[in-house]
């Protein structure tokens, strides 16, 4: 009896905790006539709004609480977007506080919670444009198999992970191919057989299949939503996987203690696993809390010792999974102060690859994939001190814009220094948000962006509209009125500016002005002391563009160096650059639009310089050359020599069967190298996420021309001669090759007959003047 009594109290008063958990939330479910809103609600946002961005995810969400309750649903107490998130709704507790401590922000808590629970009867297809979601899966589910769509062994792993249950990822599938493919077909569209406790059979093109229990099957692309059919957005559910800026943060953070923090990483990966152990066991145990009461209902459980040891077991182990989850949850707490030490680091990388999606959204084939960003990354803070400095920063900031430039036209490359140099200021609290959206706004002048503002009625957030009843004369004759408007507008919108346009016409200000309207360089003219001594580098680029929007690039080449300082490259990229990200695994894939300029000769050198032999091959289209490529390559892979593929695009299923036989698991030359060109209209977007890449075309400035010359030729060269003239005759080729492409390149109007100056020019060029130097 006296053990019966034991037990029996340690059951009641452990479940006394639990009975108050379930009777509040049961309560809350009885009191609120509005919960079938918040259902209907979030039903729709998940069918709806996964495809989407942030922006439209943040706008369009909550429409559909007003609309619910225009048509009659009842208003809930609690209501969704404004006291629920929509993944504190749709989880528990526990799990939703899991998710809220491992990725800080909304819209990535919402596609892990979907794409981890699938609780839909659809498949999921991720957009993933940069593969992040790829690496964050693979660090969440374990033993996953990857498979590309268009990989010939497709059928064979879709086979065995339908046998044994594992779990597949579908990579770069093609949107407009899948729902028609005879191997996926049955799969796709009868989601609902794979929520079965028994095995069964499923058709896998002509053949049935033995399929357990458990498999999952998920899906990504890079392909964005706008090229995707009506038919295929209905039959899948698709969700747009973008990372936000804390999310990139923590993950290096991360990154950077597995790299150089060994014993806080594995402390922190023994953290995570243990919380989610905690969180598995807390669930289970509540299961069959639940499963045994209601199974002992109308009887007296205290009666029976079995029954009472066995109630009272259950919940002294669900206290005590309580307690380790708490104390796992401290020790993440002190862990997370452990990477302030690196988080500028971190934050800079934050920023740099926010700026490489804002440029890949701008031009898709200015994507960079998250594994060669983390490549990148890595190169630049491994094997650094435990002190962390400016130097590390400044190193991972030249790395990477280096990349990146090397990846986008010339005439985007100014933009992309800009938007990282603002994005940096921003970063470290020198600019605000608004003023951040005004700079990068798509407009030329104030006045088309109040224009804008106000005939749309689309303000963004924190973004005043000027009233155009406060506009005033101007002050001064020799200002123009497009100027003075321009400034009232800026003094609206930003309180610092505003005091210096009530003192614009005061005693000895107004020669101050007249030199920042007027002077050829007006960056380098001091504002007026109210401004010039308490402003931020942005801010007063701000005020200058404002003033003087002519000179725009002049004032963003002197902003882009104050901002960037030493993490701006000292010169733009090379081929010899880009060949030192290259792996045998990893092709150069050279990118042109305009023309290319010649690169036999450059490649050749390169292959010179490293004592590796080349083998070049130009592609017109003839049936037959794929095949002779794809030999010549895979002796290329066995001897260790280069190729190089010219106009690959000419033969688009080449890259194909190059990305096959490049991720096979067959032993390649550590020397191999394969440098491809091509037009990339025509080419496979995913490709991009595999390849190093480079745009060849030719250079539309001097500048960049001259410097572009001189890259092909070889510093032997430069010694060739002793005379000290010769160097000076070098650079003058150059420059007299430079001007005559650059004036071809308007055609008619530079020469009445076509002509293509290329490198091979050049070299013309130079030997012409070899006896006389010898």
């Amino acid at each position: 009896m006296k053990e019966i009594l034991q037990h029996g109290e340690l059951a009641v008063q452990g479940l006394a905790n639990l009975r108050k958990k379930w009777t509040g939330q049961v309560a809350d479910m009885e009191s609120d006539p509005g919960l079938v809103t918040n259902c209907v609600v979030a039903a729709a946002f998940i069918v709806y709004c996964f495809p989407l961005k942030r922006s439209l995810r943040m706008e369009i969400g909550p429409s559909f609480l007003n609309s619910a309750q225009k048509h009659g649903l009842p208003t809930p107490s609690k209501q969704l977007f404004q006291d629920w998130s929509v993944v504190s709704f749709l989880t528990e507790k526990n799990i939703a506080a899991w998710y809220r401590k491992q990725e800080d922000c909304s819209i990535f808590l919402q596609n892990a919670h979907l794409v981890l629970n699938q609780c839909t009867d659809q498949w999921v297809v991720m957009i993933d444009r940069h593969r992040f979601a790829l690496s964050w899966f693979q660090n969440r589910k374990k033993g996953v198999q990857l498979v590309k769509h268009r990989n010939p062994s497709l059928r064979k792993v879709l086979e065995r992970c339908l046998n044994d249950g594992s779990p597949l990822v579908i990579l770069d599938i093609q949107p407009q191919l899948l729902l028609s493919d005879p191997i996926l077909s049955s799969i796709l569209h009868n989601k609902d057989k794979f929520h079965s406790l028994h095995s069964f059979k499923i058709a896998v093109g002509e053949k049935e299949v033995e399929c357990v229990p458990g498999f999952e099957l998920y899906m990504m692309t890079t392909v964005p939503i706008e090229r995707m059919t009506h038919e295929f957005l209905s039959s899948l559910i698709v969700i747009h996987f973008v990372p936000c800026f804390n999310t990139v943060q923590n993950m290096l953070c991360d990154r950077y203690a597995q790299l150089d923090r060994q014993a806080v990483h594995q402390v922190k990966t023994q953290t995570n696993k243990d919380a989610s152990a905690a969180i598995d066991i807390l669930k289970s145990l509540e299961n069959k809390l639940l499963t045994s009461l209601a199974a002992a209902q109308g009887q007296d459980v205290l009666d029976n010792v079995t029954e009472t040891k066995r109630f009272s077991a259950l919940v002294e182990e669900y206290d005590q999974a309580v307690e380790r989850l708490d104390e796992v949850w401290d020790r993440q707490k002190e862990l997370y102060q452990q990477q302030e030490d690196y988080k500028d680091v971190a934050c800079r990388g934050a920023v740099l690859f926010d700026v490489a999606q804002c440029m890949a959204s701008m031009n898709p084939l200015y994507q960079i994939s998250w594994k060669n960003f983390v490549a990148l990354y890595d190169v630049a803070v491994q094997g650094t001190e435990k002190t962390i400095d400016k130097s590390i920063v400044d190193r991972l900031t030249r790395l990477v814009l280096s990349s990146l430039l090397q990846g986008v036209r010339e005439e985007d490359q100014l933009f992309l220094e800009l938007s990282l140099a603002i994005q940096v200021e921003w970063a470290e609290g020198r600019c605000s948000s608004v003023e951040k959206k005004f700079l990068l706004s798509p407009f030329s002048t104030a006045s088309d962006l109040y224009s804008s503002l106000t005939s749309t009625n689309t303000v963004p957030s924190g973004m005043p509209v000027p009233n155009v009843k406060v506009f005033v004369k101007k002050p001064f004759e020799w200002m123009t009125e497009d100027q003075w408007h321009d400034i009232q507008i800026v003094g609206f919108m930003f309180d610092w500016f505003s005091e210096a346009i009530e003192r614009i016409n005061k005693e000895g200000r107004e020669n101050v002005w007249k030199q920042i309207c007027e002077n050829d360089h007006p960056q380098s003219v001091p504002l007026p002391e109210s401004l010039e001594f308490r402003i931020t580098p942005v801010q007063k680029l701000l005020c200058l563009c404002t003033i003087r929007p002519d000179k725009f690039l002049e004032i963003v080449k002197w902003f882009v160096p104050v901002a960037l300082g030493r993490g701006l490259p000292e010169k733009m990229p090379s081929l010899t650059d880009l060949q030192v990200s290259m792996t045998p695994e990893t092709p150069a894939l050279l990118l042109y639009e305009k023309g290319p300029m010649a690169i036999g000769r450059t490649v050749s050198d390169l292959a010179s310089r490293a004592q590796k032999s080349l083998k070049s091959v130009e592609l017109t289209g003839v049936s037959g050359q794929e095949h002779e490529v794809i030999r010549l390559i895979q002796r290329a892979m066995m001897n260790g020599s280069w190729v190089l593929v010219e106009h690959a695009h000419c033969c688009p299923s080449l890259f194909q069967t190059l990305d096959h036989l490049l991720s096979e698991s067959v032993s390649k030359n550590e020397s191999f190298r394969l440098w491809i060109s091509a037009d990339p209209s025509s080419l496979p977007p995913e490709i991009l996420q595999d390849y190093v890449r480079m745009f060849i075309d030719a250079p539309l400035q001097m500048k960049t021309a001259v410097l572009n010359a001189l890259s092909w030729v070889p510093q032997e060269l430069l010694r060739w001669s002793s005379r000290q003239e010769w160097p000076h005759v070098l650079h003058n080729i150059c420059v007299l090759h430079s001007a005559l492409c650059l004036r071809a390149n308007v055609k008619g109007i530079g020469f009445n007959a076509t002509y293509v100056w290329d490198v091979q020019n050049l070299w013309v060029g130079i030997t012409r003047f070899d006896n006389c130097f010898t």
